[in-house]
C-alpha cells in the first residue's frame, strides 16, 4: 500500500472515530433530554393521578357522611301550611312551621327582630334562618360576610338573627 493511500486510510479512521464520538454524544444528549421530558411527564401524570383519586375518596367520604343522621335535628310533622292574616302563636321558638304570613321575609342579615310569621314563610320557600342570642356579635359578622349582605334592620315580634336563602 502507498503512503498516500496509508494517510487517507488513517484519515479515514480519524474522521470516522470523531463522528463516531459526536454521535455518542448526540444520543447520550438525546436521552438526557428526552429522558428527562418522559420524567417530568410521569412527575405530571403521579400528580394529577394523585389529586384525582384523593378529591375522589374525600368526595366518596362526604356523601357516606351526608347519609348519616344529624345529631339534634328534630323533625316536626302534621304542620299546616295556611297564610292567614291574624296572629300566630307557634309552640316552638322560632316557628319551624304552621299558619305564617302570606308575605316572607327578605334576605339579609338582621340585627332586629323579624316577624316571626313571615319567617316561617320564608322557611316554607326553603331559606334558612338562624335566631340566636349574640345576632349582633362576631359570627353575625362572619355569616354577613358568607352570604354577602348588608346590615338591615327588621321590625316586629319575634325572630331575630340571619336570614338567607334563595335570594
Amino acid at each position: 500500500m502507498s503512503k498516500a493511500k496509508q494517510r487517507s486510510t488513517e484519515r479515514q479512521v480519524i474522521i470516522d472515530a470523531v463522528y463516531a464520538g459526536h454521535r455518542a454524544k448526540r444520543r447520550k444528549r438525546n436521552v438526557l433530554i428526552y429522558g428527562g421530558f418522559a420524567l417530568l411527564l410521569a412527575a405530571i401524570i403521579t400528580a394529577v393521578t394523585i389529586v384525582v383519586v384523593g378529591g375522589i375518596q374525600q368526595n366518596n367520604a362526604l356523601a357516606e357522611a351526608a347519609k348519616k343522621p344529624i345529631a339534634g335535628v328534630r323533625t316536626f310533622s302534621k304542620l299546616t301550611r295556611q297564610h292567614v292574616d291574624t296572629p300566630v302563636t307557634y309552640p316552638q321558638h322560632p316557628g319551624v312551621g304552621g299558619d305564617h304570613s302570606s308575605s316572607w321575609t327578605n334576605c339579609g342579615v338582621y340585627v332586629k327582630s323579624v316577624d316571626e310569621q313571615r319567617a316561617v314563610h320564608s322557611l316554607e320557600h326553603e331559606r334558612s334562618s338562624n335566631d340566636g342570642p349574640d345576632n349582633d356579635g362576631p359570627d353575625a359578622e362572619g355569616v354577613r360576610i358568607a352570604v354577602g349582605g348588608a346590615e338591615a334592620g327588621g321590625a316586629g315580634s319575634g325572630a331575630t338573627g340571619v336570614q338567607a336563602g334563595q335570594c
